[in-house]
């Protein structure tokens, strides 16, 4: 992407009117909206690129046979979120980001406790 196309895509908009067309500059907050949707669409369309490829490349011919043993990563989820018999690579990431969240709130509250004593 050129610098030049991005900046302007990200601070202006154009509109249509009988016959004319605007580019109309956004304000700051529109511009940080502008901003911030692209960046998530960036992230969700990177996330399913990863996802897509972790597991195609888990995949092999013999997965698809009847009585083939699957190729898959496994992970301990110690806080007990999700118990599956078979995760998906995306319910792995959102495990994880669980576990995550579960470990800082965990801190928090221990030095919290601590500060009262």
């Amino acid at each position: 992407v050129k610098e030049e196309m991005l900046l302007e895509a990200l601070t202006t908009r154009k509109t249509v009117t009988v016959g004319e067309r605007l580019i109309v500059p956004y304000k700051l907050a529109e511009a940080n909206t502008v901003r911030d949707s692209m960046a998530k669409s960036l992230y969700s369309a990177l996330f399913d690129w990863i996802v897509f490829r972790t597991n195609h490349a888990l995949l092999n011919n013999k997965d698809l046979e009847d009585n083939s043993k699957i190729l898959s990563i496994g992970v301990l989820d110690i806080f007990g979120f999700e118990d599956y018999e078979n995760n998906s690579f995306e319910q792995f990431c959102i495990n994880f980001a669980n576990e995550r969240l579960q470990h800082y709130f965990n801190q928090h509250i221990f030095k919290l406790e601590q500060v009262e004593d």
